[in-house]
Parts: structure tokens; C-alpha cells; sequence
């Protein structure tokens, strides 16, 4: 089959950047080494590390420890009997391009239980919408269109639901985590462009209100309410480091260093929290436990979430949990033999989510079956329904 990119061009283009690569990736290892000096040297006084975190006015996140910075837990003893349960969820979008509006979220229900008891359930379950009438997210007199980014946000709170669902209607007497991917920090919900009562239909009406039903579940059983993020992004720690080599005091941004100034903490941007802890934990080895200062989590009230990091093969994975787990050791420390083991047995990355993922995930080929089903039925029913040209003419060259 022949290419429609031009790979002369691209190959060219590619081998001209190399330089420019090579100079990035040397300024970053420049980088990383000042915030490993800084966290080896200037982190260690924990009283000092808070005072320049409250007093200071910054324009980036940063994450508050809850103890000594740089304190390093090994690999505590597992449970021998544990159960997981997991989710996960995709999405079929909102299309201009159908007669019939419609969107579909798959959300998926796993249950892996290990020891005396052992065993397994796999299922999913799928919410559909069609008509013109439900294509809009109402609250009272209130209305806004369901698109993509608003319908991604709807599904986190559905893979919510159904987390929480799962680990109430569970009899199980052993440690029981009820476990998502990616970060329980909803903030796509702090963009400006949304409504307050968007935030609050969503957050505080629902989102939260499992949070509420998860928090009840680990006071009466310590059922663990945790995430896992899998190659974070995230520079929460590091942006503690840039406050303490600032030369101001107290920090103050905006103040010493409008836009147009060069930042004197702006080399340590390029590091990241994972390759801080990259260097700083063996295997199997969690960071201290910090607090997310997101701005979304000032509505989370008790619900506020923590995280560490911790070093599973050769990967840095990112553990959030809600605030009350954070306050018990005990919990903290079963969280973290269980995402070890489930990552042992996953190689390198949390079974249950991988099951949760691959019982999720809609294919282009389900979704034109379910589009052909949907065509079939309501023609049945005497209902017109039809693809633009544009979306026939994708269909033909996928077929």
C-alpha cells in the first residue's frame, strides 16, 4: 500500500532536529541534577519546606508532604487474601455526522479476588442515549450540549459510580481496594469555560457523593479508595524544589517575575516528578506521602487527594487516594503491597486494570456495528436514519 507521507521529507525533517534533540536532552540531565542536589540537601527541613510553601504566591502546582520529604519506604508484606475491584471506560462520541444523536459510554466491572478464597468476575455494563433531547446536560432551567471533553468527564463520574457500587454490594471479608485508572483529580472541571453548575451537577451532586459512600465503606471495613497513574506526567514535588531555590522570600511570582522576566527556577520546568524519583527509589520503594494543592480540590472538602510515587520494574507509578486514606498508615501501607503485587502479576502495570481497560474498550469495528444495528432497528420502526457522505466515505475506506 502506498504511503501518503511524503517519508523523504519526513526523514530529512527528523534528521535535522537531531541536533536540537541531543541539546534538550542535555539541558534536562543539567536540570535534573540541580533538583536532585536541591531535594538531597535543601528538602530535608520539613518545618522550613512548609513555611516557604504557605507563604508563597506561585503560578505552579505544588504538592504539600504530609512528612519528611525525602522519606523512603520499602516494600511492605502483602495480604495474603485481597480482593480488587476495578473499573474502567470508553466512549462512543456525540457524532454531527448521524441523523440520530446518540452517544454510548462502556464502563467495566472487575473483580479479581486472590488467596483462600480466590476468583474472578469480568463484566461491563453500557449507558446509551439517543434523541436530539438528551444530547444536553440539564439542571433545572439549565442546559449545556454534551461534546467530547464534557462527555469524558461524564464517564469518570460513571466509572465512579460503578466503583462504588461494586465494592458496597461486595460480602467479601478479606482487604478489599477499589481501584480506577488515572488521577481521581478532576480537573478538566476548573476550566473557566464551564459553568458553576456544571461543577456543581457533576462534583458535588455526584462525584463526591461516591466519595462519601467510598469514605463510609473504610470506616466500617477499610475498603482503600486509590488510582493509579501509569508514566506521570506530574511535577508536584519538583515544584516544591523551584520555591526553595528562589531567591525571593517569600515567593511571590507574579510580583518578582512577570511574564517577560526569566524565572530563576525555570531550568527545573523540563524535570518531572517521575524521573526525580527514578533516581532517588529502588524497586519496590514508595516516596512520602504529599497532598495535591489542584485548584478543583477546594470543593473536594474531606475528599482532598494525596498521592507517592512509587517504583515498580523500570517505571515510576503515581498513587492518588483520598485524603482519609492517607491518614492511616496501615491502609497506606497495604495500598502499597497490593499495587506491587498487582503489578508483578501484570508486568509492570496493575492486572486489574489492564482487565478493567480491555473489558472497557469499544472498537471503530464495534461502534460500526452498533451504528448498523441502531440503522437497522429504527428503519424497522419506521425512524429515517442516516450517515453524512463524509461519514460513509471513512466507513468505505475502513472497510
Amino acid at each position: 500500500m502506498a504511503l501518503n507521507l511524503d517519508f523523504n521529507e519526513f526523514a530529512k525533517q527528523l534528521e535535522s532536529s537531531i541536533g536540537q534533540i541531543k541539546q534538550d536532552e542535555d539541558e534536562a540531565y543539567e536540570a535534573f541534577q540541580k533538583a536532585l542536589i536541591l531535594f538531597m540537601n535543601d528538602a530535608k527541613d520539613i518545618n522550613k519546606v512548609i513555611k516557604r510553601i504557605v507563604d508563597a504566591k506561585s503560578t505552579f502546582l505544588v504538592g504539600v508532604p504530609r512528612s519528611e520529604m525525602d522519606q523512603i519506604v520499602s516494600a511492605p508484606q502483602c495480604p495474603d487474601n485481597y480482593t480488587v475491584y476495578a473499573t474502567d471506560g470508553s466512549q462512543i462520541d456525540v457524532d454531527r455526522n448521524q441523523s440520530v444523536p446518540h452517544y454510548l459510554l462502556n464502563i467495566s466491572k472487575i473483580r479479581l479476588s486472590y488467596g483462600d478464597d480466590y476468583g474472578a468476575d469480568i463484566d461491563s455494563e453500557c449507558v446509551l442515549n439517543v434523541s436530539a433531547s438528551n444530547m444536553v446536560l440539564q439542571d433545572g432551567t439549565n442546559e449545556k450540549p454534551i461534546n467530547s471533553p464534557l462527555l469524558a468527564i461524564m464517564r469518570s463520574v460513571e466509572e465512579m459510580r460503578v466503583l462504588t457500587e461494586l465494592a458496597e454490594k461486595s460480602d467479601r471479608q478479606d482487604q478489599t481496594v477499589a481501584l480506577s485508572d488515572g488521577t481521581l483529580i478532576m480537573w478538566t472541571l476548573a476550566n473557566k469555560d464551564l459553568e458553576d453548575w456544571v461543577v456543581t451537577a457533576l462534583l458535588d451532586e455526584k462525584y463526591l457523593k461516591y466519595m462519601d459512600r467510598l469514605k463510609k465503606l473504610h470506616d466500617e471495613k477499610k475498603t482503600i479508595t486509590a488510582s493509579y497513574i501509569s508514566m506521570p506526567g506530574s511535577s508536584d514535588v519538583v515544584n516544591i524544589l523551584r520555591l526553595l531555590m528562589c531567591p525571593y522570600d517569600p515567593v511571590n511570582c507574579n510580583q518578582h517575575c512577570p511574564v517577560e522576566r526569566e524565572k530563576p527556577c525555570a531550568k527545573l520546568k523540563s524535570v518531572t516528578d517521575r524521573r526525580l524519583f527514578n533516581a532517588l527509589l529502588e524497586e519496590g520503594q514508595r516516596s512520602a506521602v504529599f497532598e495535591s494543592t489542584s485548584s478543583i480540590l477546594s470543593r473536594y472538602g474531606e475528599h482532598k487527594i494525596c498521592f507517592f510515587y512509587v517504583k515498580v520494574g523500570d517505571e515510576i507509578g503515581r498513587v492518588e487516594f483520598p485524603r482519609w486514606i492517607a491518614e492511616d498508615e496501615e491502609s497506606i501501607d497495604k495500598l502499597h503491597a497490593i499495587i506491587l503485587n498487582q503489578s508483578k502479576k501484570g508486568r509492570g502495570y496493575p492486572v486489574s486494570l489492564t482487565e478493567a481497560h480491555e473489558a472497557a474498550v469499544v472498537t471503530y469495528r464495534e461502534t460500526e456495528l452498533i451504528r448498523d444495528f441502531m440503522r437497522n432497528e429504527l428503519i424497522r420502526h419506521g425512524i429515517e436514519y442516516k450517515q453524512s457522505a463524509k461519514s460513509m466515505s471513512k466507513y468505505r475506506r475502513e472497510l
